[in-house]
């Protein structure tokens, strides 16, 4: 399920539930009129009629993620599910926004950098060997580069079937190993500053969610833990949970993850003494978010002309290195 229709899921559910109406009567609700949300809701109520409790009639499911059915499972527990619910929701929410701005992002680059190749192909095979054409008629000898360039259309042009059918067949392979490869993906730019920082917003934001729907810190920790997707990060979460069961405050744990800026910091702990820790990691997550995705714009805005110049340079250069030879050749006739 994608973060927006989790999002409205559990704003629907907290509406409703907020105003008194029973979970099935909700379920039921949010159904209207979508033949996908009523056969969850059936599936979700009829472990509701087993007597059942909600988090584990969602896990019975199977289509809702395993935070989401833990934090329920809490809410539950603690008897603020109707809060819990609408932490989920603003989670969900926050997430979507992320997401939603990387795709936003990375969509035009992508696009352009085909464009870059589509142009590159369509030059090699259609419109340098009409140039080689002319440097033969002419007795002349094309440059080196511009022949390199040619002979490669040619090959291209001569085994465009066997090219064809290679490329379907990685665009397959891409679709079946998508999930490897958005694993791969978030790997590597974890391991970037502004893959951190990134992290460092949903674990902030993971933090506010937990805490505000009644865990202590230390079950917040856990909570977290499980689901923040950095290894390193993971790590570094264990390791406060193991100090903040010996005692030690929300804050003092968010700075031995040195994932957050000193200032930060400060804020958590004034938040702490204050009683408004959640309100703290909130304006936090909402400072982080907009400061990485501000980067994010900020690396787009740099790629997008980059890729036009070397464009623009690429066929430039090997336009010029056809044209003035031959030029050359027309002067002398």
């Amino acid at each position: 399920m994608n973060y927006k229709y989790l999002s409205s899921f559990c704003m629907s559910l907290h509406l409703a539930f907020k105003s008194g109406v029973p979970l099935e009567e909700c379920l039921e609700l949010f159904a209207i009129d979508d033949s996908r949300s009523r056969d969850l809701s059936e599936r979700v109520g009829a472990g509701l009629r087993a007597s059942k409790p909600f988090a584990d009639s969602l896990r019975a499911v199977n289509a809702f993620p395993k935070y989401m059915c833990d934090m329920v499972e809490v809410g539950e527990k603690t008897g603020r599910l109707d809060d819990t619910l609408l932490a989920l929701s603003k989670h969900y929410e926050r997430q979507d926004i992320v997401a939603a701005d990387i795709r936003s992002a990375a969509a035009y680059p992508l696009m352009l950098f085909v464009a870059l190749i589509a142009v590159f192909v369509i030059f090699a095979v259609k419109l340098l060997p009409i140039f080689g054409d002319v440097y033969s008629q002419l007795g002349a000898v094309m440059p080196p580069s511009a022949s390199a360039v040619m002979w490669f259309g040619r090959r291209l042009a001569e085994y465009r079937i066997p090219v064809t059918c290679a490329i379907l067949a990685i665009a397959v392979a891409a679709v079946l190993l998508r999930r490897r490869l958005a694993a791969l993906a978030r790997h590597l730019a974890q391991r970037s500053s502004l893959g951190r920082q990134l992290t460092a917003a949903r674990l902030s934001d993971l933090l506010s969610t937990t805490l505000s729907s009644g865990m202590t810190v230390i079950e917040s920790l856990r909570m977290s833990s499980k689901v923040v997707d950095d290894r390193a990060v993971q790590a570094g979460v264990d390791a406060s949970t193991t100090r903040a069961e010996s005692g030690e405050s929300l804050t003092e744990c968010v700075r031995s993850l040195k994932l957050f800026p000193e200032m930060y910091v400060r804020m958590i702990g004034v938040g702490e003494r204050t009683g408004s820790a959640v309100e703290a990691l909130e304006e936090i997550t909402r400072r982080t978010s907009a400061s990485a995705n501000d980067r994010l714009e900020n690396v787009v805005g740099t790629i997008e002309p980059a890729l036009v110049i070397v464009m623009s340079v690429l066929v430039g250069a090997l336009l010029i290195s056809v044209m003035l030879p031959l030029a050359g050749v027309m002067s002398l006739l």
